[in-house]
């Protein structure tokens, strides 16, 4: 399947192989994309709730299936959350993998098992609005080219969890902000592991907040640590 656009205003599932030039997920309703069983989606870029009001639900599940996009923004100006499951890679080698792009808007994603990847240009976590990422059960992130940031901008806010052996954060060639002119909290628990090969800056610019958590956050259930390793903190 070619189309020029994919525009996805309800529940469709991905078999086999397709593309599109770019693709919305919840346009200006409601929508849910699902790319399974080992399909082969080479998408554009993807937006994910990209207007006001607008929820899209956006999943790729099982080993095999691998889905190539320019950039993916989850929760655009919307609400958009994103899972990646059961082996499933995604690949967004020209753009960001970003979530909450917008003050308002609400990103949510889950990288979760063994082989599951999200590999991007760069991680960007609450890049205006409300974002949470959740890397567990052996599920892995890396951004590999530009800086990377969690809660970024004024009223931003960004969560990051790593959790698990096998989980991992892997942010090559460049720093990454937690807390750039937002607030920003990365937790790294059970194992989990970060890496950053630039240098690691908390809370930067005025009214700004930026938190690491080894184990459990507090006020959460106690969690054994994970390990991070940065360039320079």
């Amino acid at each position: 399947m070619i189309c020029p656009a994919i525009s996805v205003r309800k529940p469709n599932l991905i078999f086999g192989t397709a593309t599109s030039d770019s693709t919305a997920v919840g346009f200006s309703n409601n929508g849910a994309l699902t790319v399974t069983n080992g399909a082969t989606f080479d998408s554009g870029q993807v937006l994910i709730g990209p207007m006001p009001g607008a929820t899209g639900t956006a999943t790729a599940s099982g080993a095999g299936t691998v889905w190539t996009a320019e950039g993916v923004s989850v929760g655009f100006s919307g609400t958009g959350p994103f899972n990646v499951l059961n082996g499933a890679a995604v690949n967004a080698g020209l753009y960001d993998f970003s979530l909450a792009d917008a003050l308002g808007s609400i990103g949510t994603a889950a990288v979760d098992g063994p082989g599951s990847t999200v590999t991007a240009s760069s991680v960007a976590v609450g890049n205006g609005g409300a974002g949470t990422l959740m890397i567990s059960n052996g599920g892995t992130v890396i951004g590999n080219k530009w800086s990377n940031y969690i809660g970024h901008g004024p009223g931003a806010v960004g969560f990051v969890t790593v959790t698990g052996t096998g989980s991992r954060l892997i942010l090559d060639n460049n720093d990454l902000m937690i807390g750039q002119g937002g607030t920003g909290t990365l937790t790294i628990a059970d194992g989990g592991f970060v890496s950053v090969s630039g240098g690691l800056k908390l809370g930067l610019l005025a009214n700004s907040a930026g938190t690491i958590n080894i184990g459990g956050a507090a006020g959460m259930a106690a969690a054994a640590a994970g390990t991070l390793d940065s360039a320079t903190l």
